[in-house]
C-alpha cells in the first residue's frame, strides 16, 4: 500500500460542494459532535497539545503537521485532526458497541463488505488479523500515533506518540510493525 491523500482531499471537496461549508467544519458538526467527542478538533489551542516538529525554524505545536493540510487549512480533511485520550477511547468504545453507535458507523459494516475481496483495506482503515484469526482495524499517523480496534471481543489499543520530534527518528516505524505483530501475536 502506498499512501495517497488526494483521494480524502477530492472527496472533501465534493462534500464542501454539496454542503456548501468547509470540510473541517462538515467532520465536526456531522461526525465528531454526534459522537460526542467533544475534545477532537482541528484548531487545538497550542497549549493542550505536544509540539510536534520544526518548520521553517518554529515549533509547531496545535498545528497540522501536512503540508498541503497546512496551506489548505479547513478545507482539508486528509490530516490535521487532533483528539484527547479521552476521545480515541471513546471512539474506540464505539466502534465495539460499548457506547450507542450511530447506523452509519456500524462496525460490522467497517469489517465485512469491504474484506471480501482480500485487499487488507476496510473504509478508511487497515486490516490485520489476530492469532485467532479476527480482523482488527488498524490506523496509524504520520507522527507517530497509532490504534488498533477489535469490535468483537472489545479490545483496542491506543498509542500516542510522536517519532518526529524533538528530532525524526528512522528506527520507530519497524519498532511500531514490531510493537503491532506482537500485540496480535498475543490476541489468541
Amino acid at each position: 500500500m502506498v499512501y495517497r491523500d488526494v483521494n480524502l482531499l477530492l472527496v472533501g471537496w465534493a462534500l464542501e460542494a454539496v454542503y456548501h461549508d468547509s470540510i473541517q467544519a462538515l467532520i465536526t458538526a456531522r461526525v465528531l459532535r454526534p459522537l460526542g467527542l467533544t475534545q477532537a478538533t482541528f484548531t487545538p489551542a497550542p497549549a493542550r497539545c505536544v509540539p510536534t516538529t520544526y518548520a521553517n525554524g518554529r515549533l509547531l505545536q496545535g498545528r497540522v503537521h501536512d503540508p498541503k493540510s497546512a496551506i489548505l487549512g479547513a478545507h482539508s480533511g486528509a490530516a490535521g485532526l487532533f483528539a484527547s485520550l479521552q476521545d480515541m477511547i471513546r471512539f474506540s468504545q464505539i466502534l465495539m458497541g460499548v457506547l450507542p453507535t450511530p447506523a452509519w458507523l456500524k462496525p460490522a459494516w467497517l469489517l465485512a463488505d469491504f474484506t471480501r475481496a482480500k485487499l487488507g483495506r476496510s473504509l478508511g482503515w487497515d486490516l490485520r488479523r489476530d492469532a485467532a484469526h479476527r480482523l482488527w482495524l488498524y490506523h496509524t499517523g504520520y507522527t507517530g500515533g497509532f490504534w488498533l480496534v477489535q469490535p468483537t471481543t472489545r479490545q483496542a489499543l491506543i498509542v500516542l506518540t510522536n517519532r518526529v520530534h524533538p528530532k525524526p527518528q528512522p528506527e520507530f516505524l519497524p519498532r511500531r510493525d514490531a510493537i503491532v505483530a506482537s500485540w496480535l501475536r498475543g490476541q489468541a
